[in-house]
Parts: structure tokens; C-alpha cells; sequence
């Protein structure tokens, strides 16, 4: 038979990661004379000067501080994956996701902008 002399209690809180989330707040095309186009989710627009840029707004709406990555794809080829740090709430600047210079032969093209942590 054992005799403790000792015993000891305590408790453990376990607190799940918190972690970003990434929502796009808005899409502009910008054509090479300067004019920009606000664009909607499944729209369409039509450019007749390029090359294009494309600018992406994007907001953390997680419950944790992080890096919102952004990639943009042009009839599914990526135009590089570019990232911002973002807190919880918090909106990413005008011009910190700009994808320039983008060529287009003439006809229709699908523009895919992907977005996540």
C-alpha cells in the first residue's frame, strides 16, 4: 500500500489557434490610358487598351492576426502569388496587391482571383 505525501492539482486551459481569414472587398482593372473598372464578382467588362493592371482589396475577417495571400490568374495561369499582413479586421491598403503589365491578345479571357491564409 502506498502513502502519498504529496498530491498535486491543476488545469489546463487549451485555447484553439486563432487564425486569419481572407474576404475580397473589391477587384479594379486599370487599362493603359488610366482608365479603371470596378469589377463585380462573375462580371464582365470589356478593355480596349491594354496592357491591364489588376487591383485586389482584401480584409481579414478571422479571428487572428496573419498573412492574406492573393494570386491572380489569367485563363488559369497564375500572375505570381503576392502576400499582406493583416490583422484581425483590418483592410489592406490601395495599391499593396497590384498585378501590372498584364498582356491580352484580343478575345475573351477569364480573370480568377484566389485568396486565403
Amino acid at each position: 500500500m502506498v502513502t502519498w505525501d504529496q498530491t498535486w492539482s491543476f488545469t489546463v486551459n487549451y485555447v484553439a489557434p486563432k487564425y486569419p481569414k481572407a474576404s475580397i472587398v473589391s477587384v479594379s482593372v486599370t487599362e493603359a490610358d488610366g482608365r479603371t473598372t470596378a469589377v463585380s464578382n462573375g462580371g464582365t467588362i470589356t478593355v480596349s487598351k491594354p496592357p491591364i493592371s489588376i487591383a485586389v482589396m482584401v480584409k481579414n475577417v478571422g479571428d487572428g492576426a496573419g498573412t492574406i495571400y492573393v494570386d491572380c490568374l489569367v485563363d488559369g495561369v497564375s500572375k505570381g502569388q503576392k502576400s499582406v499582413y493583416l490583422s484581425v479586421g483590418q483592410q489592406s491598403t490601395a495599391g499593396s496587391l497590384v498585378w501590372s503589365s498584364i498582356s491580352l491578345a484580343e478575345g475573351s479571357h477569364t480573370v480568377t482571383i484566389k485568396a486565403g491564409h
